[in-house]
C-alpha cells in the first residue's frame, strides 16, 4: 500500500491532491484562479510590505488597480539589485518565524542572494515537482538515483546518502573523478534505479564515461528526470539514445516564482500556473517577448512581483496535445537554473 503523499504531511497532501485536479483546469478556470490569487498577493504586499507600499504610493496606485495580468504593467520591475538595496523592506515583519524558510539563488551571474519563502510556497513547489515526476511515470516506492549535492541534513561527510522516505539514493555530483565514477556505476548496478534525477551536465559526463568504457548498464530505466541547467537537444539525444529511455526536463528556480515541466508529449514545458504568472517583455514593453518576468502568487513572506528572472523563452498559449490547457514554454534560453 502506498502512503504517498501522506508521509510528507497533511499540508503537503492537500496541496498535492489539489494539483492532481488543477492540471486539468480549463482556460477559464486558470484565468479565474490567477486573477483571484493576484489580487490577494497584491493586496497583501501593499498592506504589509514597505517596499510595495512605497512603490504604489509613488505612482498613485491602489491594490484595486491591479485586476489581472495586463494591469501588472503598471508596477515597475523587481531586480536582484533592487532586492539587495531594499532587502529589509521586502520582508513581511509579522510572518511567523517557524513558517519562514531561507533559500539562496545560484549566483551564476552575481553574488548569491538569500530569499525568504513561507512553508506553503515550498510545499507547493515540492508538490509540483512530484506531479512532474508522475507525468514521467514515477509512482511511490520506485527507486530513484539522484545526482544531487549532499546537504547538511543528510551527511556532508559522505558522497552517498539513502533517503528511505522517498526511496532515493543521493550521489554527490561535485566529486566526479574517474574513481568516483566507477564507484557510482557499481552502486547503480546494485541499486538498479527505475529513474535517474540529475542536472543534464552531470548526466552528460556519466554517459560519456559509459560510452568511453563501453559499459552497458544491466538494468533498464523508466525515465530520466533532469533539472538545474539547460538541456540542449544534442545532449538530450545522446542521453536518450545511450540509456534507451525518455528524458523529462524541469524548469524552476529557488525563488519559487515560475516553474514548468514536460509531459509525455514533449512539445514544450507546461507552465505551472498555480505558482506564478509569467509575462514576456521586450525593452520593457508587456507581451512583446522574449524576456521572462514572473510574479509569485503564493509567497507572502517576501513577495516577488514582476521579478526579472534573467531568462528568455518562446511561449505557446494554445495548450498541449495531452489536453492540458495553459501556456507552454517551447524553449528557454540563457538559464542557469537553481532547482
Amino acid at each position: 500500500m502506498s502512503f504517498f503523499p501522506f508521509k510528507f504531511g497533511i499540508r503537503f497532501s492537500k496541496i498535492y491532491f489539489w494539483l492532481k485536479k488543477s492540471q486539468w483546469y480549463s482556460e477559464k478556470q486558470i484565468q479565474y484562479y490567477q486573477r483571484t490569487a493576484l489580487k490577494d498577493i497584491v493586496s497583501h504586499a501593499y498592506n504589509n510590505i514597505p517596499y510595495y507600499k512605497r512603490v504604489f504610493n509613488e505612482r498613485g496606485l491602489k491594490p484595486g488597480d491591479i485586476e489581472d495580468k495586463k494591469d501588472l504593467a503598471k508596477i515597475p520591475f523587481l531586480t536582484k539589485e533592487l532586492i539587495r538595496k531594499n532587502y529589509k523592506d521586502l520582508i513581511w515583519d509579522k510572518a511567523e518565524s517557524k513558517e519562514i524558510i531561507s533559500y539562496y539563488t545560484s549566483g551564476s551571474t552575481s553574488e548569491p542572494l538569500e530569499v525568504k519563502l513561507d512553508k506553503r510556497t515550498v510545499l507547493l513547489d515540492r508538490a509540483l515537482y512530484f506531479r512532474a515526476w508522475s507525468l514521467a511515470g514515477w509512482k511511490d516506492g520506485m527507486r530513484v538515483a539522484a545526482f544531487r549535492p549532499i546537504v547538511r541534513t543528510m551527511n556532508p561527510k559522505k558522497n552517498i546518502f539513502y533517503y528511505a522516505k522517498s526511496n532515493m539514493l543521493y550521489l554527490n555530483p561535485c566529486v566526479l573523478s574517474k574513481g568516483i565514477l566507477e564507484e557510482y556505476i557499481s552502486i547503480l548496478e546494485k541499486f538498479k534505479p527505475d529513474f535517474i534525477n540529475s542536472h543534464p551536465s552531470t548526466l552528460g559526463i556519466i554517459v560519456k564515461y559509459l560510452k568511453y568504457k563501453r559499459i552497458n548498464l544491466s538494468f533498464s530505466l523508466k525515465s530520466i528526470l533532469t533539472l538545474g541547467t539547460a538541456l540542449y537537444p544534442d545532449l538530450r539525444k545522446e542521453i536518450e539514445d545511450y540509456l534507451n529511455c525518455s528524458v523529462f526536463d524541469w524548469y524552476g528556480m529557488n525563488e519559487c516564482i515560475i516553474s514548468a515541466n514536460e509531459c509525455s508529449g514533449h512539445s514544450g514545458y507546461h507552465l505551472n500556473f498555480e505558482q506564478g504568472i509569467l509575462e514576456t517583455v521586450k525593452d520593457g514593453i508587456f507581451d512583446r517577448g522574449p524576456e521572462i518576468v514572473g510574479t509569485a502568487l503564493i509567497n507572502k513572506v517576501m513577495p516577488f512581483i514582476r521579478y526579472k528572472i534573467g531568462d528568455e523563452a518562446d511561449i505557446n498559449n494554445n495548450g498541449c496535445i495531452c489536453g492540458r490547457q495553459g501556456s507552454i514554454l517551447k524553449s528557454v534560453f540563457g538559464r542557469e537554473r537553481d532547482s
